[in-house]
C-alpha cells in the first residue's frame, strides 16, 4: 500500500467518524466505529511493510476492541435507564 492509498484509507475513515459524530443520538456508536476505523488504516500501514504481519490476529484484536466498546456502549445505556427509574435522571 503506497501513501496516496494509506491517506485515502484515513481520510475515508474520518469522514465516516465526522459523519456519524454530527448525528447527536449516535455518539457513543461513534466512538466504537471511528477506533475501529483507525486501527484498520493503522493495520493497513502495517501491511505495507512487508515482514511477519499475520492479518488474523489483527483481525481478532479488531473484534476485541469491537467488543468492549458495545460492551461499554451497553453498560451506559443501563446504567443511564437505572438511574432514571430511580428518579435521578428525569
Amino acid at each position: 500500500m503506497n501513501r496516496k492509498n494509506l491517506q485515502t484509507a484515513i481520510r475515508r475513515a474520518r469522514d465516516s467518524v465526522a459523519s456519524i459524530v454530527s448525528t447527536a443520538s449516535h455518539r457513543s456508536a461513534a466512538v466504537t466505529l471511528g477506533g475501529s476505523a483507525l486501527i484498520a488504516a493503522g493495520s493497513a500501514s502495517a501491511q505495507a511493510g512487508g515482514g511477519g504481519f499475520d492479518a488474523a490476529t489483527v483481525t481478532v484484536i479488531i473484534a476485541a476492541m469491537l467488543a468492549a466498546g458495545i460492551l461499554i456502549h451497553t453498560a451506559w445505556v443501563g446504567a443511564r435507564w437505572a438511574l432514571k427509574a430511580f428518579g435521578i435522571l428525569k
